[in-house]
């Protein structure tokens, strides 16, 4: 083989091995990048539980309609939209039997919000920030709660806090 023939393959093995360096490194640091994002949303969820302190201060129901009093005891703001759930843990009155039933956001309206010793009217289906020392009355529609019984209302965000209550609505 010629010396300009190993100069040649030299080249190539050094470019194959160059590629090989860079693809590695390109790979290497989107995998950190995601991880990094990964980390940092975690990081900002977990803020957001340790500074948050949810309550719920009173459920009724009247008229086939719940409502409860959520309100934000915590220091830091907390987004009420489509990612929170209901769930609802009641003895059904046509049926006598336990019902656990999921309610998305989407079916709940944000009726009043309570804030400084001011009431705001809203009484729409929306999404809102729930601001430090702010009350929300969220209501939805459930036909058939036996209001004689107990019943377990638990609200979930979607970064992970929830509250519950067990309370007897027919009191």
């Amino acid at each position: 083989m010629s010396a300009l023939s190993t100069a040649a393959v030299a080249a190539i093995v050094a470019i194959l091995i160059l590629s090989g360096i860079a693809f590695f490194m390109y790979v290497f640091s989107t995998n950190v990048s995601y991880v990094y994002s990964v980390a940092q949303t975690s990081a900002n969820n977990l803020k957001r539980i340790l500074g948050s302190k949810l309550r719920i201060s009173s459920v009724d129901y009247v008229n086939s309609t719940l409502c409860l009093n959520l309100s934000n005891e915590g220091s830091i703001s907390i987004i009420l939209d489509r990612g929170s759930l209901l769930l609802l843990d009641y003895i059904s009155l046509s049926t006598n039997s336990r019902e656990i039933t999921l309610i998305p956001y989407e079916r709940i309206k944000v009726n009043r919000v309570f804030l400084s010793n001011k009431t705001f009217i809203i009484n729409e289906n929306t999404a809102m920030e729930l601001f430090p020392g702010t009350t929300v009355e969220l209501c939805t529609e459930v036909s058939d709660i036996n209001a004689s019984s107990r019943v377990i209302v638990v609200f979930s965000l979607p970064i992970g806090l929830k509250v519950s209550c067990v309370t007897y609505i027919g009191d």
